[in-house]
């Protein structure tokens, strides 16, 4: 048969593409761009996809990959733009998809798509990213959990199980959650993701069933508008009142969400309440602040004496439930740890209690400098000890000294003694009146009930594994494999899942005649191989030859030859042994010299 390797070097247009006018009402000048940090340029849809390739190697140029300090998020993304932009590197205006899916009338058919899973997390291990976490007011094991890109789950049994009702919704990212406490069957849902910007927000959605069905509430954004909601809160005392805080500023809500205001302009992330009518935000970007306002959000009043005025990025605030007893961390200006202050009169002045170890780094020791503050950032102080907080960020840590001293008490790999709790936290709250302390990271929900000494995975049930690449089994589509963002490299066997290699999960592939021969990957072209279908895996290192290849390199199996490979970096390689040696299908590198993003192999 004669066969011809295919190569495909496409973009994905699909008529994504914004016109100039599309832009032009809210275009940013070139002075605002240059100021933008590279993760603010990352967040912008108006901002070239190359320049903010160029901002990101002018701030890594000259450093050593490193974990915990954002190389891989900017990679993600990098990876999943690239495939949406011409040559131009204007970026996909986000509006497009939506008013698409809204012109669909229900009755289209879309194929008789069921979830495959994995619906509980392999042995143990992650399931997916989880933004937010909050608890029914009224039902103790009632709890709810927010995914960035895989909806709004609630459980009815403390995260033992978990289900969705929000699959239908246009855009499923999740970044908060607030449920009334008088009337817990009405809860305001914060759409888009908070932290990565990996779903556009559409505004603030409304449930009166208990989060079985949705409406728009009167804080609804147009998804160019480039809006992100960081938190939402109910006032305890008047349900009424309903404060978000956006991107865009502080808005407000006194009729259950009818309507919303504007109360306080700024790049908002946080908002917390205090104790009566007092609330608390945080804001972000280079210079972030603290605010107060002490009638119900009305008005804002800059919070500063005794903090960082330079120097620092990004920061959260936790509230104690001793009146006037607060605190609040930032990350530093390299995103790591920027120093944990506390105020005893209720955010009027500030003292600094620790600015060390770097609780924002990848170590257990707390060494090294620098860390991924700007992606995750966490902080809760517990309600039966005012001097008791913990801080979330590649892994947890603790202090019962009001932040004087830390121990490390979560290691995204369970370093030493430390317990393993999944990398990059993003929310920690503690169950009110109580000790037990869950915590939302990129592996899903956590939860201690003994002050961090162990900790239990509520992830069986969630269904929102972000995948890079999947492939299955030419002879048993019951064999599937599939790489994980952060989650590793995932085999199912018949209807059982499990993680059979780490890191983040890239392209993978399964013998065409013995499907005892697989193969998984990870970042750059590094290449694993099990031979007894799955049950252990090693690494192929004869590919040296061939260099670095891309974040995700491409790999694809012979359809009609078995043990034969193929791999894309600046040439394709080709191994007939299973991967045992290589040999470049040609003598010079693709046009351009740049490494192959995809390539097909004709039957």
């Amino acid at each position: 048969m004669l066969r011809k390797l295919l190569l495909s070097f496409t973009f994905s247009a699909f008529a994504l593409f914004a016109t100039a006018q599309d832009r032009a009402s809210n275009a940013l000048t070139k002075s605002e761009i240059d100021n933008m940090t590279w993760v603010e340029a990352m967040q912008d849809y108006r901002v070239n996809f190359h320049t903010v390739v160029d901002k990101f190697e002018t701030e890594f140029t000259g450093k050593s990959y490193e974990k915990g300090h954002g190389w891989k998020q900017f990679k993600r993304w990098e990876y999943m733009m690239g495939q949406r932009v011409g040559e131009t590197g204007v970026r996909p205006h986000p509006s497009v998809l939506y008013n698409a899916i809204q012109s669909q009338s229900s009755s289209n058919e879309y194929g008789d798509w069921r979830p495959a899973g994995p619906f509980d997390a392999p042995s143990g291990d992650g399931i997916g990213r989880i933004n937010n976490v909050a608890f029914h007011p009224k039902h103790n094991d009632t709890i709810y959990a927010g995914a960035p890109a895989g909806g709004l789950w609630v459980s009815y049994d403390d995260g033992q199980t978990w289900q969705t009702f929000t699959d239908e919704l246009t855009n499923i990212g999740v970044s908060d959650l607030a449920i009334d406490p008088r009337h817990p069957d009405t809860m305001y849902l914060a759409t888009g993701d908070r932290d990565a910007g990996d779903t556009y927000s559409f505004g603030l959605m409304k449930s009166i069933n208990g989060g079985l069905n949705w409406s728009p509430t009167g804080l609804s954004f147009n998804v160019s508008n480039n809006y992100r909601i960081g938190r939402v809160v109910i006032h305890p005392d008047s349900t009424n009142i309903i404060v978000a805080a956006t991107n865009g500023g502080i808005y407000r809500s006194t009729n259950y969400g009818q309507t919303f205001n504007l109360e306080q302009s700024g790049l908002f992330y946080g908002v917390e309440m205090g104790h009566g009518d007092t609330l608390f935000a945080t804001t972000s970007g280079s210079s972030p602040r603290v605010y107060r306002s002490v009638n119900a959000g009305d008005t804002w009043t800059q919070m500063s004496t005794g903090l960082p005025a330079t120097g620092v990025r990004r920061c959260e605030i936790a509230v104690s439930t001793v009146p006037g007893l607060l605190y609040v961390v930032f990350g530093s200006s390299n995103n790591g740890f920027g120093g944990l202050y506390r105020s005893t009169n209720g955010g009027s002045n500030w003292s600094l209690m620790s600015s060390t170890p770097n609780i924002m780094g990848w170590s257990s020791t707390g060494s090294g400098s620098g860390g991924q503050a700007w992606y995750d950032m966490s902080i809760a102080c517990d309600p039966l000890n005012e001097n008791t907080v913990y801080v979330g960020g590649v892994n947890i840590w603790k202090s019962t000294n009001s932040g004087a001293n830390w121990s490390i008490v979560g290691h995204w790999y369970g370093a030493g003694s430390v317990p393993f709790v999944h990398a990059d936290h993003h929310h920690a709250i503690f169950r009110s009146g109580t000790s037990q302390l869950y915590v939302g990271t990129d592996g899903g929900v956590y939860k201690t009930a003994n002050g961090g000494s162990s900790w239990s995975h509520l992830n069986d049930g969630m269904n929102i594994t972000q995948y890079y690449k999947i492939s299955q089994s030419s002879s048993d589509t019951t064999v599937i494999l599939a790489g994980a963002q952060d989650n590793g490299s995932h085999l199912r066997s018949s209807t059982s899942w499990s993680r059979v290699t780490g890191g983040d999960g890239m392209d993978n592939g399964v013998d065409v005649t013995n499907d005892n021969i697989m193969y998984t990957s990870i970042y750059y072209g590094d290449f694993y191989k099990s031979t007894n279908g799955g049950g252990f895996f090693s690494s192929i290192n004869t590919l040296s030859a061939s260099g670095s290849g891309n974040w995700v390199t491409p790999f694809n199996v012979d359809p009609v030859n078995g043990n034969t490979i193929y791999a894309g970096f600046t040439k394709i390689w080709k191994s007939t042994n299973a991967g045992t040696s290589w040999t470049a299908t040609s003598s010079s590198d693709v046009s351009g010299g740049t490494n192959i993003d995809e390539f097909e192999i004709a039957p």
